[in-house]
């Protein structure tokens, strides 16, 4: 096992990870390195679909990359449907910040922030950076309290770090109207008159909804659910199918979706034969799930 997987395995019990006191065999060894996300590619898409594109930070502390993958896989997965609906509005990806300065240049936000948001409409790119402060992760494992109201409390701060990323996420995504309509001109430039009618004809009710279409004209089904509430229901449903289809079925940009349930981390899709070795291991269940993400270095 090299160092960098050691690394990456002996900061997961600061994340929420509590792996037992002896070396498991990981499948994740296997795994040298991901490549990013193609950050111009991601920026392509986004700016034919009339979408801000939403960078997922991937830390350079090892640690700390467990700690994001378990915040971010907990958005993806347990979010509701209006936040759902939101992240639609979105290309998502994950990137480093050395691969973000690269893309923005002077228009990339300080630090590390957790997510950065870059409106693609109009000729000159502009950042903003997501960074809410959140409550700590709770580990059951550590302390010495009673283990159910420990482990409740362990549950209830994932849930509550992932709902207060979502809000903040939500706000940077959809912050007003202007914002919103400015997408719509730039999103009906890649749609032909027919995509538009059937647009109109789910969010209507009297089509059925084509999750590709709904995903490619994402903010227009949210414009025509502003104009009509009536619509509003139609709306979140298809964005939600869309949201679902390209962010929890498949992985962002960057990252690998991987599970854990206490006794060491799996990445999907990874068959190396491995056994992974099992212990006295914790995970919250909203964190279960979680992406594994990689960063160039």
């Amino acid at each position: 096992m090299d160092r960098r997987t050691l690394l990456k395995l002996a900061g997961a019990g600061a994340a929420g990870i509590v792996l037992p006191g002896f070396a498991l065999s990981s499948r994740l060894a296997f795994l040298a390195r991901a490549a990013g996300g193609d950050l111009d590619e991601a920026l392509k898409r986004a700016r034919e679909r009339g979408k801000p594109l939403l960078l997922l930070v991937i830390p350079r502390d090892d640690a700390q990359k467990w700690e994001r993958g378990r915040l971010f896989g907990g958005l993806l997965n347990t979010a509701g449907d209006e936040t759902l609906a939101d992240l639609a509005l979105c290309e998502v990806a994950c990137a480093d910040m050395d691969g973000i300065r690269g893309l923005l240049e002077k228009a990339s936000p300080p630090g590390e922030p957790l997510a950065v948001l870059v409106e693609t409409a109009g000729p000159n790119l502009r950042a903003l950076g997501i960074d809410p402060i959140l409550p700590p992760q709770t580990d059951p494992l550590r302390g010495g309290e009673d283990w159910k109201e420990a482990r409740k409390r362990a549950e209830q701060a994932a849930r509550d770090r992932v709902a207060q990323f979502g809000e903040a996420v939500r706000a940077a995504v959809a912050p007003d109207g202007k914002a919103l309509l400015e997408r719509v001109v730039e999103a009906e430039k890649g749609l032909t008159p027919a995509e538009a009618s059937t647009l109109l004809a789910i969010a209507d009710g009297k089509a059925k909804v084509d999750v590709s279409l709904a995903d490619r004209g994402a903010v227009v089904l949210r414009k025509l659910a502003e104009e009509d509430p009536s619509r509003r229901e139609r709306v979140v449903g298809a964005l939600k199918q869309a949201a679902v289809e390209r962010l929890r079925v498949k992985s962002p940009a960057g990252a690998k979706w991987a599970r854990d349930t206490g006794c060491g981390p799996d990445v999907e899709g990874d068959d190396t034969g491995m056994v992974v070795g099992c212990g006295m291991g914790y995970v919250p269940e909203a964190s279960a799930r979680f992406l594994y993400l990689f960063a160039d270095r």
